[in-house]
């Protein structure tokens, strides 16, 4: 499992997956990775993106 950070404007969680893409479906949401904070992923709503 790794952990990434999903981050939005009324929304800031860590959740681990079993792998790591560029698009994500999590939270009902599909989120867009958006680099790297402290070394963990981050993922953005692919809307915002």
């Amino acid at each position: 499992m790794t952990r990434i950070h999903l981050h939005a404007p009324t929304f800031s969680r860590d959740i681990e997956i079993d792998a790591v893409d560029d698009l994500i479906e999590a939270e009902g949401l599909t989120w867009l990775r958006e680099g790297e904070v402290d070394g963990v992923p981050r993922y953005v709503p692919a809307a915002a993106g």
